[in-house]
């Protein structure tokens, strides 16, 4: 087939097809009815404002009431048995510790302090949270095999921090290291 049949074969199949699906006055009116139908049933999928619900405790029985997200989020926290803090913490010369914060969930905010050559406090703005018997602390050394990291709880508000390096305490020895604190409920 040449290249001017193959297009009056596709101009006339397109004009065929448009023609048998072609919209008149006659066919919407006689369809009128279906479309409004339809648009109706999908009105009523929709969800309704006024079966929102802020709080997935109180509506939890209910099969008509949506929750928010904030109200969802807010659920599966307070399910949580503990508070979080992660973070990626770093040091160079006689600066104070970085932190990049990647969740908090504790209601405060932690701020480092250089002690001297090694040694760093992570302190809370305002709570006393780091309750002896409910604190949990994970630290995750990203340096290499001579270098150690350590920390303690200071008080219910300070953890003290110290990086080693080939047996001394060093500066310089924290690059992007991992940090997690829980404190349970």
């Amino acid at each position: 087939m040449t290249n001017t049949a193959l297009k009056t074969q596709i101009d006339t199949d397109i004009t065929n097809k448009s023609a048998t699906k072609s919209i008149t006055p006659l066919n919407v009116g006689s369809n009128t009815k279906a479309i409004v139908d339809y648009v109706d049933q999908e009105s009523n999928l929709k969800e309704n404002l006024s079966n929102k619900s802020t709080n997935v405790t109180t509506d939890a029985t209910s099969n008509t009431k949506y929750p928010s997200v904030k109200a969802i989020k807010d659920y599966v926290d307070a399910k949580l048995p503990y508070k979080v803090y992660t973070a990626l913490i770093s040091q160079s010369g006689t600066s104070a510790p970085t932190l990049v914060v990647l969740q908090n969930t504790l209601g405060d905010t932690i701020t480092s302090l250089y002690n001297g050559v090694g040694n760093y406090t992570l302190q809370l703005a305002t709570l006393n949270l780091f309750i002896y018997t409910k604190t949990f602390i994970l630290l995750n050394s990203s340096y290499n095999s001579n270098a150690y990291l350590g920390i303690v709880r200071g008080d219910d508000n300070e953890l003290l921090v110290t990086s080693v390096y080939s047996g001394s305490n060093s500066n310089n020895v924290i690059s992007d290291a991992s940090i997690e604190i829980r404190v349970y409920n």
